[in-house]
């Protein structure tokens, strides 16, 4: 994503710098560097010798020295739109994000033709939960790269939030015309006939996505769910076992076998799936409140409040959430009752 662009230079770094890209391009860092220190040696107010030097401190996490290098190349180009970009991605894995956004915006005024800059400014602006915006930064980088594939996967799911599922739904078709055998587009092709309660259709593309890489956590887990709200418990927890087998630290996974063995009133094993998903994520909403459910059910006041006060300080609004009459009853009827230390 880094690689810097080497221009006409003086003869005495160009070797260096030249020499110092084939090695970085050949993943030989440490080379690659003591190269490009070199060059920077012979001249130091190259810019793209401070590019290399920053996109090789990079791939090596040496965020520190990152900065310092593309701050050498800004007091040399200020409008060095690269490394803006940079500096961008290295605030983003610090979970600097709104320093993050300030400087990809700066590198896309900086380069406006960059489609990296948008994609990662949509990225970031995804991420604060600014979908409107981020959509806007994935349509600018696919007019400027059609073919840039993460764009319309994260156009598309920003489309889906925004409730415009049919033009998600053309996003993704997009890709799946271009890469017709992607584990990922069948997925979140499935995501969006999912949330518009299509399961039989959402099932068909997690099955595809299973077909085309079966070692796919996701795709097992989400199948599963399939299964599930389509009342196939059996082949539900089929799924979500094989989802495990490959990824033992699925949270939901977890979750959503709770419910298959809540569904069919095995509360034992219920209960202990929900137990096994709060040690993986104990601010899991799902399982606390499923918890306080079976509590409920079962005549256990006291655990029943633990575990509905432990899900309301992570959802205060769960009353508004829950599709299921009977929970919001249950709710209401553990909330009325006198608090037991």
């Amino acid at each position: 994503m880094f690689t810097p662009r080497i221009h006409s230079l003086g003869q005495k770094s160009v070797g260096s710098l030249f020499a110092a890209q084939a090695y970085f391009n050949a993943g030989q860092l440490d080379r690659a560097l003591a190269l490009c220190l070199e060059a920077l040696a012979l001249e130091p107010a190259l810019e793209p010798a401070h590019l290399l030097r920053a996109a090789i401190l990079l791939r090596q996490g040496e965020y520190a020295e990152v900065r310092n290098a593309c701050r050498a190349a800004l007091r040399h180009n200020p409008e060095s739109g690269r490394a803006h970009l940079i500096l961008a991605w290295v605030l983003r894995e610090q979970e600097q994000i709104h320093d993050a956004i300030e400087e990809c915006r700066l590198a896309v005024d900086a380069d406006p033709n960059e489609a990296n800059a948008h994609l990662l400014l949509g990225t970031l602006e995804f991420q604060e939960g600014w979908i409107a915006e981020a959509a806007d930064a994935f349509r600018s980088a696919l007019r400027l790269n059609p073919v840039l594939h993460e764009a319309r996967y994260r156009l598309a799911t920003c489309l889906q939030q925004l409730g415009q599922e049919n033009e998600a739904l053309v996003e993704v078709h997009t890709v799946l015309q271009m890469r017709p055998f992607g584990a990922r587009s069948h997925l979140l092709d499935g995501d969006i006939y999912f949330a518009l309660r299509d399961y039989e259709t959402a099932l068909k593309r997690y099955r595809m996505a299973i077909d085309v890489n079966p070692i796919s956590p996701d795709a097992h887990l989400k199948a599963g769910a399939a299964y599930l709200r389509l009342g196939r418990h059996l082949l539900a927890v089929m799924e979500l076992t094989s989802a495990l087998k490959l990824n033992r630290k699925l949270t939901e996974a977890h979750e959503l076998l709770g419910e298959v063995f809540l569904a069919q009133e095995s509360t034992a094993e219920a209960r202990a799936e929900f137990q096994a998903a709060l040690a993986l994520n104990p601010r899991s909403l799902v399982a606390h409140w499923k918890t306080a459910l079976i509590a409920e059910r079962s005549g256990e006041r006291a655990a029943a409040q633990q575990a509905a006060r432990a899900a309301l300080a992570i959802e205060p609004r769960l009353a508004d959430i829950l599709e299921d009459p009977d929970e919001r009853k249950a709710l209401a009827e553990i909330c009325s009752q006198p608090c037991i230390p």
